[in-house]
């Protein structure tokens, strides 16, 4: 007769009732002291290296630089030297308005400036030679001043008739044609730079 398999089947059920215990055990454990059972980690060192698991967003690219360009002058728009999509250095000439009006501004500031160096050059000598007053060159050498300053303000109104583009970048829109008057400070040409970077807007 072949007894012995009975002493066999009972050891079997007697394991899988203990390793069912076991399973028991763990849940049971965590009942009792209230807190999660341990989590197996492992650790690594941190590397640097490409990421291999990329981040796939959508979004809007767009220059860290963005802003609508003017002249700080007044004038007729006599030419927009640039399309809208194009590309520019940093000098670039965009747009000008007519200089007629500052380039005859500044001819007549730069004569009187020359006009008041030679007067105050003639009322030095003559202050030299005890010939004049001491106010008469004050009053040439104030006059020099002034003449000066208005030399300088109207050559530099004169040089604002040309609007150039302040960085590389792109020209996003035109916002002025040809003909048209524009007052100081009107947008011209809406300018995105490309020198400082891009930003990206995710949704």
């Amino acid at each position: 007769m072949r007894k012995p398999a009975v002493p066999v089947l009972v050891l079997v059920a007697a394991l899988a009732a203990t390793a069912s215990g076991c399973d028991r055990a763990v849940p049971a454990a965590e009942a009792r002291s209230g807190e999660p059972a341990p989590v197996p980690v492992a650790l690594a060192p941190v590397e640097r290296g490409p990421v291999s698991r990329p981040l796939r967003v959508s979004g809007l690219a767009h220059p860290k630089q963005a802003q609508d360009l003017s002249f700080q002058v007044g004038g007729s728009v006599v030419r927009i030297e640039v399309e809208e999509g194009q590309r520019v250095k940093k000098g670039q000439v965009l747009a000008r308005v007519d200089p007629t009006t500052y380039s005859a501004s500044s001819d007549q500031a730069r004569r009187g400036l020359e006009k008041a160096e030679r007067d105050l050059a003639r009322a030095r000598a003559l202050a030299r030679d005890g010939a004049v007053a001491q106010a008469v060159l004050d009053d040439a050498e104030t006059a020099t001043a002034l003449a000066r300053a208005g030399a300088q303000i109207a050559g530099f109104q004169h040089r604002q008739t040309t609007l150039v583009a302040p960085a590389d970048g792109i020209v996003e829109r035109r916002l002025a044609e040809p003909g048209e008057v524009v007052a100081p400070g009107r947008p011209i040409v809406a300018f995105l730079g490309t020198a400082r970077g891009w930003v990206i807007d995710v949704a």
